[in-house]
């Protein structure tokens, strides 16, 4: 029975040894991490900084600290939609200010927030804006001249 005991107590020591070990190379758990609120706060002022850089959302998650699947799930409970989702919103929210207000080209807009390449700016526009940007930009137009044809807007 002596040896059962020395022999518990020494596999004993031997686990706390390893869990010690296991503790100390696994620095990160012992950071708190942030809320959902503040996630989705930094993901939003990144993706403002760089949405013309059109980063992977691993990439901000990584930027962030957290994982894509932390990063997706604060995003979904805080706004209702995935950071994808966010990111295209941004960038829709943008492109129609540019397509109406500038003198630039489809494809110069498209440079502008960062697509490489005009038709694929094109495809994600119509997909999201149910028109291509070269009907928004006419429908746009028709809109101003009627506004300015307007008799109840005269003097």
């Amino acid at each position: 029975m002596p040896t059962s005991l020395a022999h518990r107590k020494s596999s004993a020591t031997i686990w706390h040894w390893l869990i010690s070990i296991w503790r100390l190379a696994n620095p990160g758990h012992d950071r708190p991490q942030p809320s959902p609120r503040a996630i989705v706060r930094s993901f939003v002022h990144l993706v403002e900084l760089h949405i013309r850089d059109h980063w992977s959302i691993s990439a901000y998650a990584e930027a962030l600290g957290v994982t894509a699947d932390r990063l997706n799930t604060a995003t979904r409970r805080a706004t209702g939609r995935t950071p994808m989702g966010l990111i295209h919103e941004r960038l829709m929210t943008e492109a129609p200010i540019l397509l109406d207000n500038s003198g630039l080209q489809v494809s110069e807009v498209a440079e502008v927030l960062g697509f490489k390449d005009a038709a694929y700016f094109s495809r994600f526009f119509k997909r999201i804006a149910g028109v291509s940007p070269r009907a928004h930009r006419a429908g746009a137009a028709l809109k101003r001249n009627d506004v300015n044809t307007n008799y109840a807007a005269w003097p």
